[in-house]
């Protein structure tokens, strides 16, 4: 169930955040790419699924949580690359939710490590 949890909820948000990329980014090279986004959406929300359940729950929060920090932050870079005078406050709140996402696996990984050892979201033991 942990598993599930964190790649459903993680897995949409860097989904979300990778169709926004590719918006920004496909916008100058194609004029209709409307067609990829659901299939570019489910093809990383499944592969977040699937990693939370290969990596476990507690490592796939701290990779997916990095991951849309990343994906948060390239938002901002994007837009200022493509020379597009972007939406500053868009820019900003991604650059906010980016420190956010990046404080969360700073804290989720100091959890892993120090935490409660019989939760699933604990380092497992070994054997």
């Amino acid at each position: 169930m942990a598993a599930a949890t964190v790649g459903i909820c993680l897995g949409s948000v860097n989904a979300v955040l990778t169709c926004l990329l590719a918006g920004l980014c496909l916008q100058a090279f194609y004029s209709e790419f409307n067609n990829c986004f659901v299939a570019l959406y489910y093809a990383v929300f499944l592969s977040a699924l699937v990693w939370a359940f290969w990596r476990g729950s507690a490592y796939a929060a701290i990779d997916l949580l990095k991951l849309a920090s990343l994906l948060a932050f390239a938002l901002p870079i994007s837009s200022a690359l493509a020379m597009r005078s972007g939406n500053r406050v868009i820019d900003g709140l991604s650059i906010a939710a980016a420190l956010i996402f990046a404080y969360a696996a700073k804290k989720t990984a100091q959890r892993v490590r120090h935490g409660v050892q019989d939760s699933v979201w604990a380092k497992p033991a070994r054997a």
